[in-house]
């Protein structure tokens, strides 16, 4: 909540104290910018946090990594066929976003790359091995 600050000025300028009320305005401005200067760091460091841990949108760069180590996550949790839109729901889950129209369409297409799926229908990826067993 907003700590009313005018309320003691126009008191000083009603007592008719031109010196004070400078000096009591000039204290003022200077609390607000030590104020404004904190929330600006506590800002910084909040949207660091929400980068780094979730709610975020998935950077180009990162996006085909997310991608990959989602995939290889859900097949070797048991999951023998993926979907494309498996993996950006379980992504969405974890607060990852990607700012594109059709992001299972990107998806798609990594996981057509991937050595470690074979596309067995329409948006149907199989798990075929990486060197470890899914569990």
């Amino acid at each position: 909540m907003a700590k009313d600050r005018l309320k003691p000025l126009f008191a000083i300028l009603a007592a008719g104290d031109d010196i004070k009320v400078r000096e009591a305005s000039n204290r003022v401005l200077r609390e607000i910018k030590d104020e404004k200067d904190a929330l600006a760091r506590d800002e910084k460091l909040i949207r660091e946090l929400l980068d780094r841990y979730g709610n975020s949108v998935a950077k180009h760069g990162d996006r085909s990594t997310k991608i990959r180590e989602t995939a290889l996550a859900l097949a070797r949790g048991g999951m023998t066929t993926v979907t494309p839109q498996q993996v950006i729901d379980y992504l969405r889950t974890q607060g990852i976003t990607f700012d594109v129209q059709k992001p299972a369409s990107i998806a798609g297409t990594i996981l057509v790359r991937m050595a470690e799926f074979k596309r067995v229908d329409r948006n149907q990826f199989e798990f075929i091995g990486d060197g470890e067993e899914p569990s």
